[in-house]
């Protein structure tokens, strides 16, 4: 429940400081082909989602692990 609650609570924040961000690259690749934003703006989405992705996980990873919740690594099967 907390990782849920804290991850709202990051898109509400993101979205009122960032005026309408989007956080998902498929959300910013269907904004680009439905002509919404431009290649430059594309391109720069993208990069900075998947940059926050990168440097998010460490930093969600070791607020998860007191809680006993695993997120990634060997022991985590496809599909499960």
């Amino acid at each position: 429940y907390e990782e849920w609650l804290a991850h709202m609570a990051g898109v509400i924040v993101a979205d009122y400081l960032c005026g309408g961000p989007h956080v998902n690259p498929a959300v910013t690749t269907a904004m680009f082909v439905w002509r919404k934003i431009s290649l430059l703006q594309w391109i720069v989405y993208v990069a900075a989602q998947v940059a926050g992705g990168i440097v998010a996980f460490p930093f969600v990873q070791a607020l998860s692990t007191p809680y006993g919740v695993t997120i990634g690594g060997a022991g985590i099967a496809a599909g499960t």
